[in-house]
């Protein structure tokens, strides 16, 4: 949207260039409808993206409880001392640090950026 708004600003003038008294032209009515979609986006994006944000904050805490809910389950059982072993170190060891990779809006666009980096890399 930002693009197609730079476009027009390029062809038109700036969307807070004054109106003629006289009769609007097309090209001045859009303007006036224009310059009110980006105050209107200037206030809406932010809350939208605190929206997202704060979304994704909490899928990522469900997600990083998710693990360690599953460790935790991994420690209480006694079929499998490796296992349980494994499990109390991570808990109790004091070392190890859990990251729970939690998709966003954006993993979409850094991941092709991010494979992109790699191809170039190998080329």
């Amino acid at each position: 949207m930002q693009k197609y708004l730079e476009v027009w600003k390029g062809k038109y003038g700036e969307f807070t260039a004054p109106v003629p008294a006289k009769g609007l032209s097309s090209t001045d009515e859009r303007r006036l409808v224009l310059n009110d979609l980006v105050n209107a986006i200037l206030i809406e994006v932010p809350f939208v993206q605190g929206q997202g944000f704060a979304q994704a904050q909490a899928q990522h805490t469900a997600n990083t409880q998710s693990i360690l809910g599953h460790i935790q389950a991994a420690e209480a059982q006694n079929v499998d001392r490796r296992l349980k072993n494994s499990a109390d170190w991570i808990l109790n060891g004091g070392v190890t640090r859990i990251y729970a990779a939690t998709p966003t809006g954006d993993s979409t666009r850094h991941g092709y950026q991010c494979r992109q980096s790699i191809l170039s890399a190998w080329t």
